[in-house]
């Protein structure tokens, strides 16, 4: 079992979801983890970070689920950390254990920030405001639900003569939900927005995506869900699918989780299969098929980082979103394998990379530099 299956493992158990077989073979790696994990000296901050996530994770479950359910949960979050903290140290005793880097500052993890731009240009800050009804656009009733969803709700009858167009838009260091008119639901990762109509009328759902998100199109045969998003549009009926329009890498990836999908771009098209990505050339307009990685592509959805042999600039680039930092500079191609959570402090994530890499960084007016 690799670390990507392991963590999948995990989250099936926290989702209460794996079988007793599953069960059995997770405890197994656990108890093995545990042992080797004693001769691993964890600094206290990173002792006291998993001990908060748990904590959280118990107080968001508690009246919930049952009692075991909870324990497993948390169980299974101790042990990512666990896992994500013995990846990084694998190469310890090869490369020796490096000066570690001064941090001057530190930087909190992302979380739900958002802000919802009305057809009047009216702006509400979805961390701000408080659960129950923010606003009424064409027809539509917006809400904000206890779990930090914005939902739309059509009010019958009340329908609009015009269409009316809503903004949702993440800053970095932010994420945010939102259930749209007909149902679908969309996450958004930093740094990313999505433009909608408060209703969906005529023959086509059709919607505008900038950054990342992740959609589980409500189904309805009849009118096609269209995103569109850098130089590509995507056309579907009912499906599971992340969109990552970032450009990283001068391309726009486009992998399928579930149904089909069509992605057309200026010259050629994908029809992508459940496992499979498309990955539009942002300045030949060029477009290939390949076989996803979807544990990885999934990772921030699921609360986490995830790398499989990604290069360090790479990481860089998805830190600099999450943790709103800047990064100042080019990066060695170091080759990183393992798991961390999202909710980690950015100084204990640059110190695990410091330790694999044998290298390190310090946090100084807001960005990211090696320190020499």
């Amino acid at each position: 079992m690799n670390e990507a299956e392991f963590i999948k493992l995990a989250g099936k158990i926290s989702e209460g979801t794996a079988s007793d077989e599953e069960i059995a073979q997770y405890n197994a790696w656990f108890d093995a983890m545990a042992a080797k994990a004693e001769e691993v000296e964890v600094e206290d901050r990173t002792g006291q970070q998993i001990k908060r996530n748990i904590d959280q994770q118990l107080s968001r479950r508690r009246g919930g689920k049952p009692p075991l359910a909870a324990w497993l949960a948390a169980a299974a979050l101790l042990a990512g950390i666990v896992l994500a903290w013995m990846l990084f140290n694998q190469d310890e005793k090869k490369t020796g254990s490096p000066q570690m880097a001064i941090v001057v500052e530190n930087k909190a993890p992302g979380g739900n920030r958002a802000v919802l731009t009305l057809a009047n240009g009216r702006k509400i800050a979805l961390d701000d405001a408080a659960a129950g009804n923010l606003a009424t656009q064409a027809g539509a009733r917006i809400t904000k639900s206890a779990g930090d969803e914005v939902i739309y709700e059509s009010e019958g009858g009340k329908n609009a003569t015009e269409m009316a167009y809503n903004v949702i838009s993440t800053p970095r260091g932010g994420q945010f939900q939102v259930r749209l008119p007909d149902g679908t639901r969309v996450w958004l990762n930093a740094a990313s927005s999505l433009r909608f109509p408060t209703s969906f009328e005529g023959r086509v759902r059709k919607v505008e995506l900038s950054g990342e998100g992740y959609f589980e199109v409500a189904k309805d045969a009849g009118h096609p869900f269209i995103v569109t998003s850098s130089g590509q549009s995507i056309q579907v009926l009912g499906t599971h699918f992340n969109v990552n329009a970032y450009g990283d890498g001068g391309l726009v990836r486009t992998t399928l989780m579930e149904g089909s999908v069509r992605v057309n771009g200026e010259h050629e098209s994908n029809m992508l299969v459940p496992g499979e990505q498309s990955q539009l050339n942002i300045r030949s307009g060029s477009m290939r098929k390949v076989k996803a990685d979807v544990e990885q592509v999934m990772a921030w959805k699921n609360g986490n980082f995830l790398f499989n042999d990604t290069y360090l600039p790479d990481i860089m680039l998805q830190l600099s979103r999450w943790y709103d930092v800047e990064v100042a500079q080019d990066f060695p191609r170091i080759r990183y394998n393992g798991g961390i959570p999202r909710s980690m402090q950015l100084s204990d994530v640059l110190k695990m990379l410091e330790e694999t890499g044998n290298i390190k960084f310090q946090l100084v007016n807001n960005t990211i530099t090696m320190k020499h």
